[in-house]
């Protein structure tokens, strides 16, 4: 009997280990991932680094271009920023403004998700940016664009 338990244990082990899938690197929906499909008018609608920090965001509006550029503006006043491609597959985008509180998005993000109507990145290591490597360190950033 004990032979027949650890015989079905040691199979569901293999199992699991045949089971498993590697999670895509491409975003789950399919778009093709371009500048002219990043391109646009977002808001963010929500920004985690050490807590929430969307409210720092609030009242930002981000246009990214298909040349690199991303322009945020808040009342009368606007920002300029670059953003690019940060790997060869598209997996990646680079994000760097040199004002506050908008550097808190200085670094590269993995594109999670890219559909019509938002921009979903995350963060799975340390921050890149060494400028900021306590103030906005994180292990599990994330930050959604919603297209406007």
């Amino acid at each position: 009997m004990k032979f027949l338990l650890n015989s079905f244990l040691l199979c569901m082990i293999v199992m699991q280990f045949i089971a498993c899938k590697k999670e895509a690197t491409n975003p789950s929906n399919g778009l093709p991932v371009t500048a002219a499909s990043v391109a646009g008018n977002f808001t963010v609608g929500s920004f985690v680094g050490n807590g929430s920090q969307s409210t720092s965001l609030d009242g930002f509006s981000f246009t990214f271009k298909e040349n690199g550029t991303i322009i945020a503006t808040n009342g009368n006043d606007s920002f300029n920023g670059t953003w690019k491609f940060d790997d060869g597959n598209n997996t990646e985008i680079k994000i760097a403004f040199t004002n506050a509180p908008l550097d808190q998005l200085n670094k590269s993000w993995h594109i999670k998700d890219l559909t019509d109507d938002h921009l979903y990145l995350t963060d799975d290591s340390q921050n890149e940016n060494e400028e900021h490597d306590d103030d906005y360190s994180s292990g599990n950033s994330s930050l959604e664009f919603e297209r406007n």
